[in-house]
């Protein structure tokens, strides 16, 4: 049996941990607060990003599978998002 479209779409993770320096940058740029706020929601990104990537591997019906790559693609996003406030990058300075 053929492989869903879906199973191309890679989950990009940038790796635990912050460096000394980017920690440093980041605590002077976020309060704890706030970096205890985003790395709860990045947590949450990957487990909701994992449960639809098993989802979308069980879906058989196009539709709904446009839906939920939509949705993976947006969840993605958000969590990329995430990871670039919590290492101190704003959007105007991704490559």
């Amino acid at each position: 049996m053929p492989q869903p479209a879906t199973s191309a779409i890679l989950i990009l993770v940038r790796p635990e941990g912050l460096g000394a320096k980017e920690k440093a940058m980041n605590e002077s740029r976020l309060g704890s607060a706030e970096i205890h706020r985003l790395r709860r929601r990045e947590a949450e990104l990957l487990a909701r990003i994992e449960r639809m990537k098993q989802r979308m591997n069980e879906t058989k019906e196009l539709d709904t599978l446009a839906f939920k790559s939509k949705l993976y693609k947006e969840a993605q996003d958000e969590l990329r998002r995430v990871q670039d406030k919590l290492a101190g990058r704003e959007p105007d300075e991704l490559p």
